[in-house]
């Protein structure tokens, strides 16, 4: 699923639970994830309904940088409703 500025925040609200990839496509460890991250989400979407993954890119909607407080990238954020759990910092 691809996010953008207008409905990244209702996407948080609907799901119950969503994995975020905040990513530029200048980023070169993005870049190497993008083939990670479809393998990735074509499995989730295979074997575990209750989990959905999306992506926004944060050179096309550079509001959701503040918003989100991103200092890095790839971010990568699961949200369990409208709740931040985790952030991956690997």
């Amino acid at each position: 699923m691809i996010l953008d500025g207008d409905n990244i925040s209702e996407a948080i609200d609907v799901f119950d639970n969503l994995a975020i990839e905040f990513y530029t496509t200048s980023c070169g460890h993005c870049i190497k994830l993008e083939p990670i991250w479809k393998r990735l989400a074509f499995r989730v979407n295979n074997d575990l309904p209750n989990l959905t993954l999306a992506r926004i890119n944060c050179e096309e909607n550079p509001e959701v940088v503040q918003t989100f407080k991103l200092t890095g990238y790839p971010a990568i954020r699961l949200y369990s409703g409208s709740k931040k759990e985790r952030e991956y910092e690997g």
